[in-house]
């Protein structure tokens, strides 16, 4: 994919890093319920090294950047990261997250227009001096609507504008694709689309 920029997400800490999402073995010790998600957890990402790894993709992964910044035709200030300013992981931008909270998390950043994803939610919004917005997931949705979802950003000496596009696809063929290769976490992903995953408070 030839002039794609990428940057480092916090999927790519667990998979470089070995940062693993809870339980941990001392929850599941306490709650023998949460035993099945721990082995799900585990076994995915022991899975998605083993694939990573046999690959270039894996050191080129390990290299991504976590910010990437251009300057729009208008002078407007871009700043494409994973989470928040500065950060892969941690507390994101949500639909539903106040203004302070979002106004903490850019800090002093001095771009204008802030691009993240993390919280898997299309959705755009102006707080302050930034524009932050967040073009949704193609593969994992939280927002009810199991399409995938991207943004395209239009801009010229004029100004600029996101647009945002929902595109429907076989699921099924990805999730027979999925089990033929023995992908550990098949029924989280049909989770995923089947819109379970609508988180109606922000999180992590």
């Amino acid at each position: 994919m030839p002039n794609t920029t990428f940057v480092y997400g916090n999927g790519e800490t667990r998979l470089i890093k070995g940062g693993v999402p809870p339980p941990t073995i001392a929850e599941a010790q306490q709650r023998p319920d949460l035993i099945p998600l721990l082995v799900e957890i585990r076994a995915t990402l022991a899975w998605s090294v083993g694939i990573l790894v046999i690959t270039p993709w894996f050191d080129w992964i390990a290299n991504l950047p976590v910010e990437q910044r251009l300057t729009l035709p208008d002078g407007t200030k871009l700043l494409m990261v994973h989470a928040s300013p500065g950060r892969e992981t941690g507390l994101g931008f949500h639909p539903l997250q106040p203004d302070e909270v979002l106004r903490e998390l850019a800090g002093d950043c001095s771009d204008d227009v802030l691009v993240v994803g993390h919280m898997h939610i299309p959705t755009e919004r102006h707080v302050g001096r930034h524009h932050w917005v967040n073009p949704g997931s193609v593969g994992q949705p939280m927002s009810g609507d199991p399409r995938a979802c991207y943004a395209i950003l239009e801009a010229d000496s004029k100004g600029y504008c996101f647009t945002f596009y929902r595109v429907d696809y076989d699921r099924e063929a990805v999730i027979k694709l999925a089990r033929a290769r023995q992908y550990p976490a098949v029924e989280d992903m049909i989770k995923y689309f089947n819109g379970v995953y609508k988180p109606d408070e922000p999180y992590y």
